[in-house]
């Protein structure tokens, strides 16, 4: 389903053009703050293919071939193609400017496909990316690239709040809270000081030199187009928790 408004109980959010180029504008911008870490993890595969169709030309000279050696260089080079367009496909969904597209919505097959892009930043980065799903989760009714843009950009915040030091995780993980699908984003960084809590999903709002101020706003906004809601949940141990909750698909959907 199609559509620029979204319509929901006790919501209706009217998303306008300036609002649709805000949010394209955070994909491209959260896209290139990817793209370093994904080249480099591309480079890869590349240089598997290049190589293994080195060895195919070298057997094929020497005449010292056989069938099933140049069907497996052939094997090793489609799967590494296959690996970099994957990886390449994900990056131009997340930045395509397209109409909003509620769907029923597996919720830990999207953040399984998301958490593609994640780990190749959690491993520039040198962080350790989790992913904790629970098992049969019922669909929720979402735009399956903005609520992928969410998580993602929760995610890569968990990752760069990391301090030098200790155990580097983020876990993102997935339940079933009354009729809502849950979804957590949790680092082991040194949390969030209280003084800034309540300023965190102010647009503009940053602590990083560097920072734009709007992936936590838009995150929030994403969810609450959805019906859902975002907020920060207290822990009894060091790190920041993120929690998105998102309603249950229902048979009026």
């Amino acid at each position: 389903m199609t559509c620029s408004l979204f319509r929901m109980p006790g919501i209706g959010i009217d998303l306008d053009e300036s609002q649709r180029n805000l949010l394209h504008a955070a994909r491209l911008a959260l896209s290139g703050q990817l793209l370093s870490a994904i080249l480099h993890e591309m480079q890869q595969p590349l240089m598997a293919m290049r190589l293994r169709a080195r060895n195919g030309r070298d057997l094929l000279a020497a005449g010292k071939h056989s069938p099933e050696a140049i069907h497996e260089i052939f094997r090793d080079i489609e799967g590494c193609a296959a690996f970099a367009t994957d990886i390449a496909s994900r990056l131009r969904l997340l930045s395509d400017k397209r109409p909003l597209a509620l769907e029923p919505l597996d919720l830990n097959e999207a953040i399984r496909e998301v958490g593609v892009i994640a780990g190749i930043q959690a491993k520039t980065l040198g962080v350790t990316l989790e992913l904790s799903l629970a098992p049969r989760l019922p669909r929720v009714l979402a735009d399956r690239v903005s609520i992928q843009h969410a998580v993602l950009d929760l995610a890569v915040n968990g990752m760069e709040a990391m301090g030098e030091h200790g155990e580097r995780r983020v876990i993102v993980e997935t339940s079933l809270a009354g009729g809502y699908a849950e979804l957590c984003v949790r680092d082991t960084g040194p949390g969030i000081a209280r003084g800034i809590r309540g300023r965190l999903f102010e647009p503009f709002f940053t602590t990083k030199p560097e920072g734009t101020g709007l992936g936590l706003a838009i995150a929030r906004a994403i969810v609450d187009a959805h019906g859902g809601r975002l907020d920060i949940v207290d822990r009894p141990v060091r790190g920041a928790c993120f929690r998105i909750r998102l309603p249950l698909q229902t048979d009026d959907d």
